[in-house]
C-alpha cells in the first residue's frame, strides 16, 4: 500500500505552514517531501515526479513570489504537467479563485487564512481535476488508437 501511495510537495519556507500543510496532504494519503526555498524546490522538482505540489506566495530567495517554480512546472511535458495538481497558497489570494489560478498556471488558490481547512479543499479541487482530467484522458486515449 505504501508504494500506491502518491507523493507532494510543501514548498513554504515557514515550519509552521510546512506543518500544517503535511499533515493536510498526510490525512489525504500523500507521502510529503518539503522545501524552505525556490532553490531547493526547483532541484527537487527536476529529480522527482510529484502528483501534488503546493508553492507558497512568499519565498526567502524568491522576489517574484513563487512564479519561478510555477513557472518550471508549466513547461514541462504536458502529460507530465496534466499528471501534477498544483495548489498556490497565498495570504493575498482568496481561496478557490479560479482566475488567478488560471493565470498563474496553478489548479487551485488557497488563501492562507484558510489553511486549516486545506484538506477539504484539496480534496474537492482536486475531485474536480479529476473528473475534467478523465474526460480529457478518455478522448485522448480514443484518438490515439485510430491514428495508429
Amino acid at each position: 500500500d505504501e508504494e500506491s501511495r502518491k507523493w507532494a510537495l510543501v514548498v513554504d519556507d515557514e515550519t509552521i505552514f510546512q506543518l500544517a500543510i503535511s499533515e493536510a496532504l498526510q490525512s489525504l494519503r500523500y507521502r510529503v517531501d518539503t522545501a524552505a526555498d525556490k532553490k531547493t524546490a526547483l532541484d527537487m522538482l527536476s529529480r522527482k515526479t510529484y502528483d501534488l505540489v503546493t508553492v507558497d506566495n512568499r519565498l526567502p530567495d524568491d522576489a517574484e513570489g513563487g512564479t519561478q517554480i510555477l513557472q518550471a512546472i508549466n513547461a514541462m511535458p504536458p502529460d507530465q504537467r496534466r499528471r501534477m495538481f498544483v495548489a498556490f497558497i497565498s495570504a493575498d489570494l482568496s481561496t478557490m479563485d479560479t482566475q488567478s489560478a488560471f493565470i498563474l498556471g496553478a489548479n487551485v488558490t488557497v488563501g492562507k487564512k484558510d489553511i486549516r481547512r486545506l484538506d477539504k479543499i484539496l480534496q474537492q479541487a482536486i475531485k474536480e481535476h479529476d473528473k475534467i482530467y478523465n474526460i480529457f484522458r478518455a478522448v485522448h486515449e480514443e484518438l490515439q488508437h485510430k491514428e495508429v
